[in-house]
């Protein structure tokens, strides 16, 4: 909120302490300030953790969102998924849809899960799910839990393939 004044200078400035004599008269006008444009919902952090086996695989999706107003957060998952659990701040919700999940933001800070299983067998190759999210995230990380029968062999970053200038370079372990 601002504050502006007329009439008379206050006696105090930084506590904007008034005291007016007799006959003086002072005039306030209160508004609000005009929103700053920009997102409504930042993602603070994401982590998908996936668990992949020999006839499914288990996925679980956190996010940590931070809200300036209500409203929904838009969740994409990949077709075929089955959702098995949807949460926000611990608070079980149901949804109709398996794929495209609404999850209802408050203002302020806020856990939003997401579990769902995938007819998605291990194979030789594998790829964590493609989600579409709502906007842009930060701080995203990946966990991937494989079978003790199985060793990695090969990790590329990106959506890229391995090859030419689309695979992301992969740091020290």
């Amino acid at each position: 909120w601002h504050m502006a004044w007329s009439g008379f200078a206050p006696i105090k400035s930084d506590a904007l302490q008034f005291y007016p004599w007799p006959g003086e008269t002072l005039k306030l006008e209160v508004s609000r300030p005009a929103a700053v444009a920009g997102a409504q919902q930042t993602v603070e952090s994401i982590k998908l953790g996936s668990r992949p086996g020999s006839r499914a695989a288990i996925h679980a999706l956190d996010i940590d969102l931070r809200a300036s107003s209500a409203g929904d957060y838009r969740v994409q998952l990949p077709q075929g998924a089955k959702i098995e659990k949807i949460a926000a701040d611990g608070q079980v919700l149901n949804t109709e849809d398996d794929r495209n999940v609404v999850l209802p933001v408050h203002p302020g800070m806020q856990k939003l899960q997401i579990e769902w299983r995938e007819a998605k067998n291990l194979g030789l190759r594998w790829r964590s799910p493609a989600i579409v999210l709502a906007g842009p995230a930060s701080n995203i990380s990946l966990q991937v839990t494989l079978p003790q029968d199985r060793w990695l062999l090969w990790v590329t970053g990106r959506g890229g393939n391995g090859e030419g200038s689309n695979a992301a370079a992969m740091g020290p372990a």
